[in-house]
Protein backbone atom coordinates (compact mmCIF):
# COMPACT_ATOMS: atom_id res chain seq x y z
CA UNK A 1 0.00 0.00 0.00
CA UNK A 2 1.06 3.63 -0.75
CA UNK A 3 0.08 7.11 0.98
CA UNK A 4 0.07 10.50 0.08
CA UNK A 5 -0.11 13.07 2.98
CA UNK A 6 -0.02 17.30 2.91
CA UNK A 7 -1.27 19.92 4.59
CA UNK A 8 -5.23 19.77 5.31
CA UNK A 9 -6.96 22.93 3.08
CA UNK A 10 -9.80 24.57 4.28
CA UNK A 11 -11.91 22.72 1.64
CA UNK A 12 -10.22 19.49 3.62
CA UNK A 13 -11.73 20.37 6.74
CA UNK A 14 -15.05 18.15 6.62
CA UNK A 15 -12.69 15.54 5.72
CA UNK A 16 -10.86 15.70 8.89
CA UNK A 17 -14.16 15.84 11.17
CA UNK A 18 -15.40 13.23 9.67
CA UNK A 19 -12.13 10.59 10.16
CA UNK A 20 -12.04 12.33 14.16
CA UNK A 21 -16.00 11.83 14.41
CA UNK A 22 -15.52 7.92 13.43
CA UNK A 23 -12.85 7.33 15.57
CA UNK A 24 -14.61 9.01 18.65
CA UNK A 25 -17.93 6.78 17.24
CA UNK A 26 -15.77 3.98 17.34
CA UNK A 27 -14.27 4.56 20.83
CA UNK A 28 -17.92 5.15 22.31
CA UNK A 29 -18.90 1.36 21.42
CA UNK A 30 -16.23 0.04 23.27
CA UNK A 31 -17.03 2.12 26.07
CA UNK A 32 -14.28 4.39 26.41
CA UNK A 33 -14.95 7.93 27.23
CA UNK A 34 -11.42 9.54 25.44
CA UNK A 35 -12.29 12.31 23.28
CA UNK A 36 -16.16 13.28 24.89
CA UNK A 37 -15.21 17.08 24.17
CA UNK A 38 -15.41 16.31 20.11
CA UNK A 39 -18.23 18.47 19.96
CA UNK A 40 -16.07 21.55 20.44
CA UNK A 41 -13.89 20.65 17.99
CA UNK A 42 -14.49 22.46 14.33
CA UNK A 43 -13.72 25.77 15.52
CA UNK A 44 -10.16 24.36 16.76
CA UNK A 45 -9.64 22.59 13.39
CA UNK A 46 -10.72 24.98 11.09
CA UNK A 47 -7.91 27.13 13.06
CA UNK A 48 -5.46 24.79 12.87
CA UNK A 49 -6.04 24.24 9.27
CA UNK A 50 -5.51 27.78 8.77
CA UNK A 51 -2.16 27.46 10.55
CA UNK A 52 -0.99 24.77 8.34
CA UNK A 53 -0.79 22.10 11.17
CA UNK A 54 -3.11 19.71 10.89
CA UNK A 55 -2.16 17.04 7.84
CA UNK A 56 -4.50 14.65 6.09
CA UNK A 57 -3.50 11.27 4.58
CA UNK A 58 -4.84 9.69 1.58
CA UNK A 59 -4.94 6.36 -0.13
CA UNK A 60 -2.69 6.29 -2.99
CA UNK A 61 -4.78 4.90 -5.20
CA UNK A 62 -7.97 5.78 -3.91
CA UNK A 63 -7.33 9.09 -2.84
CA UNK A 64 -9.45 8.60 -0.02
CA UNK A 65 -8.64 10.46 3.20
CA UNK A 66 -7.54 7.81 5.94
CA UNK A 67 -5.45 9.38 8.56
CA UNK A 68 -5.00 12.59 10.33
CA UNK A 69 -2.38 13.97 12.53
CA UNK A 70 -1.77 18.23 13.75
CA UNK A 71 1.43 19.06 14.54
CA UNK A 72 2.14 22.08 16.64
CA UNK A 73 5.68 23.93 17.62
CA UNK A 74 3.60 25.47 20.89
CA UNK A 75 3.30 22.81 23.76
CA UNK A 76 0.76 23.00 25.80
CA UNK A 77 1.81 25.68 29.25
CA UNK A 78 -0.85 23.57 31.78
CA UNK A 79 0.81 20.40 30.98
CA UNK A 80 4.95 21.62 29.88
CA UNK A 81 7.02 23.45 31.64
CA UNK A 82 8.62 26.53 30.65
CA UNK A 83 11.57 25.26 30.58
CA UNK A 84 10.48 22.35 28.18
CA UNK A 85 8.52 24.44 26.09
CA UNK A 86 11.71 26.61 25.28
CA UNK A 87 13.22 23.20 23.71
CA UNK A 88 12.75 22.64 19.96
CA UNK A 89 10.63 20.28 19.80
CA UNK A 90 6.97 19.42 17.79
CA UNK A 91 3.80 19.20 19.65
CA UNK A 92 1.18 16.14 18.06
CA UNK A 93 -2.89 15.85 18.23
CA UNK A 94 -5.73 14.62 16.67
CA UNK A 95 -4.18 11.86 15.54
CA UNK A 96 -6.61 9.48 13.74
CA UNK A 97 -7.06 7.20 11.43
CA UNK A 98 -9.86 5.58 9.13
CA UNK A 99 -11.97 2.87 11.46
CA UNK A 100 -12.17 0.89 7.85
CA UNK A 101 -8.48 0.46 7.58
CA UNK A 102 -7.77 -1.13 10.87
CA UNK A 103 -4.75 -3.45 10.71
CA UNK A 104 -2.41 -1.26 7.82
CA UNK A 105 -1.02 0.49 10.83
CA UNK A 106 -1.54 4.01 9.67
CA UNK A 107 -1.31 5.29 13.21
CA UNK A 108 2.39 3.94 13.59
CA UNK A 109 3.12 5.25 9.92
CA UNK A 110 1.64 8.86 11.19
CA UNK A 111 3.84 8.19 14.15
CA UNK A 112 6.61 7.96 11.93
CA UNK A 113 6.48 11.05 9.77
CA UNK A 114 5.57 13.00 13.38
CA UNK A 115 9.38 12.10 13.39
CA UNK A 116 10.45 12.93 10.25
CA UNK A 117 8.49 16.26 10.32
CA UNK A 118 10.34 17.11 13.56
CA UNK A 119 13.56 16.34 11.95
CA UNK A 120 13.03 18.21 8.64
CA UNK A 121 12.17 21.41 10.48
CA UNK A 122 14.91 20.88 13.03
CA UNK A 123 13.51 19.66 15.80
CA UNK A 124 14.81 16.92 18.23
CA UNK A 125 11.92 15.91 19.91
CA UNK A 126 8.37 15.06 19.76
CA UNK A 127 6.03 15.06 22.28
CA UNK A 128 1.90 14.33 22.93
CA UNK A 129 -0.50 14.88 25.82
CA UNK A 130 -2.95 12.04 26.11
CA UNK A 131 -6.38 11.17 27.43
CA UNK A 132 -5.38 10.11 30.98
CA UNK A 133 -8.30 7.04 31.51
CA UNK A 134 -6.80 6.01 27.86
CA UNK A 135 -4.80 2.85 29.34
CA UNK A 136 -4.91 0.85 26.30
CA UNK A 137 -3.48 3.82 23.88
CA UNK A 138 -0.79 4.57 26.47
CA UNK A 139 0.51 0.81 26.21
CA UNK A 140 0.22 0.98 22.13
CA UNK A 141 2.41 4.44 22.56
CA UNK A 142 5.11 2.46 24.93
CA UNK A 143 5.20 -0.57 22.30
CA UNK A 144 6.01 2.20 19.63
CA UNK A 145 9.02 3.16 21.39
CA UNK A 146 7.81 6.54 23.17
CA UNK A 147 8.33 7.44 26.70
CA UNK A 148 5.81 8.08 29.36
CA UNK A 149 7.13 11.51 31.33
CA UNK A 150 4.45 11.99 33.92
CA UNK A 151 1.09 12.21 34.41
CA UNK A 152 -0.33 16.02 35.45
CA UNK A 153 -3.73 15.54 36.69
CA UNK A 154 -5.97 18.73 36.49
CA UNK A 155 -9.43 18.90 37.22
CA UNK A 156 -10.35 20.64 33.95
CA UNK A 157 -8.60 18.33 32.18
CA UNK A 158 -9.02 15.15 30.80
CA UNK A 159 -6.40 14.82 29.44
CA UNK A 160 -2.62 15.08 30.88
CA UNK A 161 -0.61 11.75 30.23
CA UNK A 162 2.26 12.91 29.05
CA UNK A 163 4.77 11.04 26.25
CA UNK A 164 7.79 12.23 24.30
CA UNK A 165 10.15 10.72 21.95
CA UNK A 166 13.76 11.71 20.81
CA UNK A 167 14.63 12.58 16.99
CA UNK A 168 18.70 11.58 17.12
CA UNK A 169 21.37 11.21 14.88
CA UNK A 170 21.87 10.10 12.06
CA UNK A 171 19.62 12.91 10.00
CA UNK A 172 16.36 11.27 9.28
CA UNK A 173 16.30 12.66 5.09
CA UNK A 174 13.23 10.80 3.97
CA UNK A 175 9.67 10.27 4.49
CA UNK A 176 8.12 6.74 6.24
CA UNK A 177 8.48 3.57 3.54
CA UNK A 178 5.00 3.89 1.65
CA UNK A 179 4.26 7.54 2.16
CA UNK A 180 4.71 10.48 -0.64
CA UNK A 181 4.64 13.96 1.05
CA UNK A 182 3.34 16.38 -1.09
CA UNK A 183 1.38 19.71 -1.31
CA UNK A 184 -2.10 19.24 -2.35
CA UNK A 185 -2.31 18.55 -6.07
CA UNK A 186 1.59 19.53 -6.53
CA UNK A 187 4.88 17.38 -7.20
CA UNK A 188 6.34 15.39 -4.46
CA UNK A 189 8.91 17.41 -2.20
CA UNK A 190 12.39 17.01 -2.31
CA UNK A 191 13.57 14.93 0.46
CA UNK A 192 16.20 16.35 3.09
CA UNK A 193 19.93 16.75 1.76
CA UNK A 194 22.02 13.36 2.85
CA UNK A 195 25.04 14.05 5.35
CA UNK A 196 27.97 12.86 3.87
CA UNK A 197 28.45 9.23 4.23
CA UNK A 198 25.28 8.63 4.98
CA UNK A 199 22.98 6.93 2.77
CA UNK A 200 19.28 7.85 2.87
CA UNK A 201 17.61 5.15 5.62
CA UNK A 202 14.40 5.22 7.88
CA UNK A 203 13.67 3.13 10.52
CA UNK A 204 13.88 2.38 14.06
CA UNK A 205 17.44 2.28 14.70
CA UNK A 206 17.12 6.05 13.85
CA UNK A 207 15.13 7.15 17.01
CA UNK A 208 15.68 6.64 20.84
CA UNK A 209 13.02 6.95 22.89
Amino acid sequence: MSYTIWNAGELDLDAVMRLLHDRVEWLRNRGSDQWSTYSRWRPEMKASIARRETWLMRDGSTNEPVGTITMSTEGDPEFWTTAERQQPALYLAKLATSVQCRGQNLGRLLLDFSLYHAAATGRHEVRMDVWRTATDLHAYYVRQGWRHIRTVELPHRYSGALFSRRVVPPVINTPPAGLEVRPAGGQVLPRLAEEPGEEGRYGPALFAS
